[in-house]
């Protein structure tokens, strides 16, 4: 500069050439030495600490500078354009990590062609407005940025970007790109520095921290230069690198890549709570092993002031609401053992039984030393069910070895033997000979003295040496005592009890009056009941019938009223010319609602009474008959048994039914009644039968019990109120007796009883009575009693 103006100094001296020098001087700008800007190493992200724009040595013009050590080609650089662009280069060490100026190439071919004002060598413009730096027309300024290229010893280090050049303003963006040459430099002026042209989105949050989105990126290695401690979440001013403080707040505060973590040395762990191991699970920790972190770890319990006394019991616990009991522990934690903070509280598991002691044992166990005189302590590990035996049940023998299933006898438990089920009652035979029966109480049916009153278990009835009972539709009769003596009571309308006054209810056992009516009758092998009539066999082998006479159901051939005394059965021999004579040599006989059927000892079966459904089997067309008729076709029977509309035969192993078919209780699919035996399909090895309502049962002879037929009570044992015509196998194993009506009673091998079906009056002896039906095989109650 200053030897421009000399020159325009030593110009002649003439008005023109005056004029002409003031205008040099005056034209002539003082350039003043660009700052040189300073580089941080830490702000830089290099390893060398700056930035190295590429260089090209002329390979004339070097002016030699004296080595000096830099940061950047800025301060290298004296600004003049004459003596070319000083650069920051490398030493040639093998580390390569310090620099030194070196002087630039001079732009023109000589000093005196060098037009510093202009910085130029007195070429012409080109057309952009930019000088060539060497004449011959090279264009310096491709992009038109005003700025020349470095090729042409310009601070265009990009002279293919007009936004990229040296101390161009660099802006934070987030795809790399470098605006003033230098990578160390990835946004604006901070606030602090620059509060006017502050670029506000290097640093939304305020935090003073540049943002992770402001970034370069070096096209030739890749390499991507942030911002030191960039600013990782710059949305939140908690967030930003090496944050010294990482609270429970779900964010990196620290930028470190992990959250609420507790990792590192000096920071501060602001917010975090203690946690304790918590070994059983109790809530309650202890502080051997502790942790600090935002939220609960797994096995671990917040701390408290105290701790868990006991880590291996969860019952055992400090707490306000930790009751202490008789287990040998410290349940609260308060150093007392099995004592409760007042003396006057009992332990909170103590039972309270009226009239009974109790002691906490050094064992941990409550000890009962008395009970009330009616009631036992039968299990001497635990006192919650102590003093709960009723001594004065039935079941209870008055000792605790003792616990029967349905009573105590006189030589231990007198359990079920045989069992009869009727259509809203049942009764049962206990080894010892007693009788009990429950279910519907209306027409004294029970034997109780509390007539009309139904029982929901079996209570006694006052007979003794009880050796058949039979179970009508609303009256009941056995046999009881060595003479084998007929009782009957309940319903009488039809004079089915057969005693001698004819009341028209009974609701105790009654004698049943003999031929003639003078003496009683006796020496009886087997009792049937329908529904309005009363059928016995004697020990001759003779069947005598009673009570209603309609459709012939006495067999006697007679008409007339109901009456209530015996009359012979008689066989009808009329077809062949044989005439009337006393049915004989039976063996077993089975009422069903209006009609009977008895079997002969050669295995031949005869029936008579109703015939509306064909149920006497011998496949007329007719409505009844008088006298007994055998049923062709059956050969070799060995049981037998009538039901309401419908008979069912055994013979060898196989179940034959014929009658009325309304619920396939034939076991046959068409629904049509059938005057004629057919055997049940899907059944063998059958060793009894037993006909209900409108279904029956069997029982094989590996103890299972099945049923088909109507289902309305859940008497088939399926939940669905669906008729089945197969077969279907009760949830029972071990049966050895099975019984049949309306609901159905079988006995296990172990002696136990089961009942399904219908309860609406509690015939099923488990308790409780329910109109809902019951499928599902219910326990059989004890006898109701005392016996102290």
């Amino acid at each position: 500069m200053r030897k421009n103006r000399l020159q325009c100094a030593l110009r002649p001296v003439s008005a023109v050439l005056f004029l002409s020098l003031l205008a040099c001087l005056n034209d002539a700008p003082i350039v003043q030495p660009r700052p040189k800007p300073t580089c941080d190493a830490a702000r830089c992200n290099d390893e060398d600490g700056g930035v190295t724009p590429p260089t090209n040595k002329p390979d004339t013009g070097m002016v030699v500078l004296p080595p000096r050590v830099c940061g950047s080609a800025m301060e290298c650089d004296d600004g003049e354009f004459c003596n070319g662009i000083e650069r920051c280069v490398a030493d040639d060490d093998d580390a390569g990590s310090s620099r030194h100026c070196e002087s630039g190439v001079a732009p023109c071919e000589s000093l005196a062609a060098c037009d510093e004002s202009h910085r130029s060598c007195n070429c012409d413009f080109d057309s952009d407005g930019v000088r060539s730096a060497r004449c011959g027309g090279t264009d310096c300024d491709e992009d038109g940025d005003k700025h020349a290229a470095y090729e042409c010893k310009g601070d265009d280090c990009d002279d293919t970007d007009p936004n990229r050049y040296e101390h161009n303003a660099e802006i934070c963006d987030q795809n790399g790109h470098d605006e003033d040459c230098r990578f160390d430099t990835v946004g604006g002026a901070t606030k602090q520095q620059d509060p006017l042209t502050f670029d506000r989105a290097q640093d939304k949050d305020g935090d003073l921290h540049i943002s992770d989105e402001c970034r370069n990126v070096d096209p030739e290695t890749g390499r991507i230069y942030l911002a030191l401690d960039a600013d990782c979440d710059d949305a939140n001013d908690n967030v930003f690198a090496n944050n010294p403080i990482e609270v429970c707040d779900d964010l990196d505060n620290d930028c470190d890549g992990f959250f609420d973590e507790i990792q590192g040395e000096n920071k501060s762990f602001g917010l975090r709570s203690e946690f304790c191991f918590d070994f059983d699970g109790d809530d309650w920790g202890v502080r051997t092993q502790m942790q600090r972190a935002c939220t609960r770890p797994e096995g671990y319990a917040e701390c408290r002031p105290q701790v868990d006394c006991d880590d291996n019991n969860r019952n055992v616990h400090p707490g306000e609401d930790v009751l202490e009991i008789c287990d040998t522990k410290d349940n609260d934690c308060d150093g007392k053992i099995d004592q409760a903070d007042q003396d006057v509280v009992p332990l909170a598991d103590q039972s309270t039984f009226p009239d009974t002691d109790l002691t906490c044992s050094a064992q941990g166990h409550w000890r009962i030393s008395r009970c009330p005189k009616d009631k036992l302590w039968c299990n001497e590990q635990t006192v919650l069910n102590g003093c709960e035996r009723d001594a004065t049940r039935l079941s209870s023998c008055r000792v605790c070895e003792t616990q029967c299933l349905l009573s105590c006898g006189e030589n231990g438990c007198d359990e079920a033997s045989k069992l009869a089920v009727g259509y809203q009652h049942a009764c049962l035979i206990t080894h010892e000979g007693r009788l009990a029966c429950w279910g519907r109480g209306s027409q004294g049916r029970l034997g109780s003295d509390q007539e009309d009153v139904s029982s929901y278990v079996p209570r006694l009835v006052g007979l003794d040496e009880v050796q058949q009972v039979a179970t009508g539709t609303s009256h009941t009769c056995a046999t009881a005592g060595s003479a084998r003596a007929l009782y009957c009571w309940g319903d009488n309308a039809r004079g089915q009890l057969g005693i001698a006054d004819r009341p028209a209810v009974s609701a105790l056992p009654e004698r049943v009056l003999g031929t003639g009516g003078t003496n009683r009758m006796q020496d009886v092998v087997a009792v049937t009941t329908g529904e309005a009539h009363t059928c016995a066999l004697a020990a001759t082998g003779m069947v005598q019938c009673w009570g209603e006479t309609k459709d012939g159901r006495l067999g006697n051939g007679s008409a007339a009223e109901a009456i209530a005394l015996p009359s012979t059965v008689r066989e009808d021999r009329a077809a062949g010319g044989g005439g009337y004579f006393a049915l004989t040599d039976i063996i077993e006989v089975s009422a069903g609602v209006a009609h009977t059927c008895a079997l002969k000892r050669d295995g031949h079966v005869f029936c008579w009474g109703d015939n509306t459904t064909g149920q006497l089997g011998d496949g007329r067309a007719v409505s009844g008959a008088t006298r007994a008729r055998p049923v062709p076709g059956l050969e070799e029977v060995t049981s037998l048994r009538a039901g309401f509309m419908h008979t069912c035969a055994l013979a060898h192993g196989t179940v034959f039914c014929w009658g009325g078919n309304e619920s396939l209780q034939l076991g046959r699919q068409s629904g049509d009644t059938d005057s004629s035996p057919g055997a049940v399909i899907g059944l063998a090895d059958v060793v009894q039968i037993s006909v209900g309502i409108t279904s029956t049962c069997a029982l094989t002879s590996a103890g299972r019990a099945w049923c088909w037929g109507a289902n309305v009570g859940g008497q088939l044992g399926l939940p669905q109120e669906t008729k089945r015509a197969e077969p279907v196998m009760i949830e029972l194993e071990s049966v050895v007796q099975i019984e049949a009506s309306g609901h159905a009673c079988a006995q296990l091998a172990d002696l136990r009883v089961f009942c399904w079906g219908l309860n609406a009056y509690g015939q099923l002896g488990i308790g409780t009575s329910s109109a809902e039906p019951q499928p599902k095989p219910l326990a059989l109650q004890p006898l109701f009693g005392s016996k102290l």
